[in-house]
């Protein structure tokens, strides 16, 4: 199994190869680096996000809905939380 702190690993790693599979447009956001395999993939946004920030997250969805004419569906996969810090949350 992958380690979980690797960028699109573990969980992630198979919920987008299987969108992928199925011709689906996807958007992955994370703060680390990308598999290369992803980046070569013209159906696959991949966006640097750390989604502590309200207006970083914002902007991703901006820029999904620019480069595929919508964003259907949006899921946290994994996260990291502490008592510092505060977490993004919002109505899009």
């Amino acid at each position: 199994m992958d380690c979980p702190s690797r960028p699109c690993g573990g969980y992630a790693a198979v919920l987008v190869s299987k969108f992928i599979l199925l011709k689906a447009k996807v958007a992955v956001g994370d703060v680390f680096e990308f598999p290369a395999q992803l980046k070569e993939n013209p159906n696959v946004l991949l966006t640097n996000v750390d989604v502590s920030s309200r207006a970083t997250v914002h902007n991703w969805v901006e820029e999904i809905v620019a480069k595929f004419g919508r964003l259907d569906c949006m899921a946290a996969n994994a996260g990291i939380s502490n008592d510092e810090g505060d977490v993004a949350s919002d109505n899009l």
